[in-house]
């Protein structure tokens, strides 16, 4: 179930053509492949993710916000749902070592 509702599901899957072989475009397919390529050498592949994503003002598609990267205020603003953002990446297993909030012109 959705962490943010729980009328929808959420699912991480491995895409396989009609005969269950893996179709050759799905990203999860091509990084094991990747992996498994790279530990046939002798390596060991480790990574860091970074989730991003993009507030907007309800109803349009303009940001939330368009402060400067480093406005303390417009961060103290967006408690809320940085909080929330937090909880539901949580319910989903992700760990979360740090949010922050990055701003682009306009």
């Amino acid at each position: 179930m959705s962490p943010w509702d729980s009328r929808l599901g959420l699912a991480f899957v491995n895409i396989l053509e009609r005969d269950g072989n893996p179709y050759m475009l799905c990203p999860r397919q091509l990084l094991q492949k990747s992996v498994n390529e790279l530990k046939s050498l002798g390596y060991e592949i480790k990574a860091g993710i970074e989730i991003e994503f993009m507030l907007f003002k309800e109803g349009t598609a303009d940001p939330l916000e368009k402060n400067h990267y480093l406005c303390l205020s417009s961060t103290l603003d967006m408690e809320e749902s940085f909080l929330d953002i937090n909880d539901w990446l949580a319910k989903l297993g992700v760990e979360v070592e740090c949010i922050h909030k990055e701003s682009y012109p306009g």
